[in-house]
């Protein structure tokens, strides 16, 4: 495991990590000393393995992990691919990640991880654990995080949710596919959507596409799952609905400002009484509503 805690100007590149626990770790705690924060660092030409998270912007972020641009990478035989989780109140900002390969499986129960090659979590550690504390920070930010030209391979659900009380903010999927499948020698099974998206806002994806491939698991429901979610563009998308499955490709809920362009998804489901604002076009989709919902904009 490399671990970077309170740097600035780190430059890790032609390596090659294969670890039990996390590859490559962004800290910013006051465990060894003063918080300061971690930043200006870029990471390239590298292959990574782990039984948890290959790349993980840390939990254990009380200041700040920000400026850092990871380029050239491939990740295999991991339980998370690429992990961005605030769990004690810091920020993580102003990261681009570009040209990766992701290829993720189910490990065991007690590992953080699904299966799953993208994961954004905003939570207060008292939410984690379930211990309150004297003076515990308010919700992280996670915000401006660009992921582009990423091709991934995994068998959980890619969730990006951020906090009721801090969402996500700036979040950019360019030119992603993502290719979902049941992992017959995995412990269990719990997918039911390729990706999640809830408590975020100005979130672009670009150029997406989900697929399904063999096997095939009875618990997939959904390409894409949007909740709580405010200017949301979805553009030249690709879902494609769930093997046997009768539920809508998108799901959308609480979702205010989103439109979607040039995009094949097949079905839309629009519900919850803070969604309004929904515009859809030069898309195939059949669009539905739950009643008494503001008519969607068709184009």
């Amino acid at each position: 495991m490399v671990s970077i805690r309170m740097a600035a100007k780190i430059h890790i590149s032609n390596s090659t990590i294969e670890t039990g626990d996390d590859a490559i770790v962004f800290y910013s705690t006051d465990n060894w000393g003063p918080v300061l924060p971690t930043e200006n660092v870029t990471v390239t030409n590298s292959r990574l393995s782990s039984s948890s998270s290959a790349i993980k912007f840390c939990d254990g972020n009380s200041r700040a992990v920000r400026n850092v641009t990871i380029s050239n990478v491939t990740i295999t035989n991991s339980n998370r691919g690429l992990a961005f989780m605030v769990f004690d109140g810091g920020i993580v900002e102003n990261v681009v990640i570009a040209n990766v390969t992701i290829d993720t499986r189910r490990f065991d129960w007690f590992w953080w991880g699904d299966g799953d090659p993208i994961h954004f979590n905003i939570k207060r550690r008292s939410e984690v654990d379930g211990v309150q504390r004297t003076n515990e920070p308010a919700a992280g930010i996670i915000r401006n995080v660009t992921i582009e030209n990423v091709i991934a391979h995994g068998q959980g659900t890619s969730a990006l949710q951020g906090h009721p009380d801090s969402w996500l903010d700036g979040i950019r999927l360019n030119h992603v596919r993502l290719f979902v499948a049941h992992g017959s020698e995995a412990p269990y099974e719990s997918t039911r959507a390729a990706m999640t998206l809830k408590y975020a806002r100005d979130v672009e994806m670009k150029d997406v596409e989900v697929r399904w491939e063999e096997p095939n698991a009875t618990t997939w429901q959904s390409g894409l799952v949007v909740d709580q979610v405010k200017d949301l563009l979805l553009e030249d998308m690709r879902i494609d609905a769930a093997p046997g499955s009768g539920f809508p490709v998108v799901r959308l809920n609480d979702a205010d400002g989103v439109t979607v362009r040039h995009s094949k998804v097949g079905s839309v489901h629009i519900a919850g009484s803070k969604s309004k604002a929904v515009l859809i076009v030069g898309s195939d989709a059949t669009v539905t509503s739950d009643p008494g919902l503001p008519p969607v904009t068709l184009k």
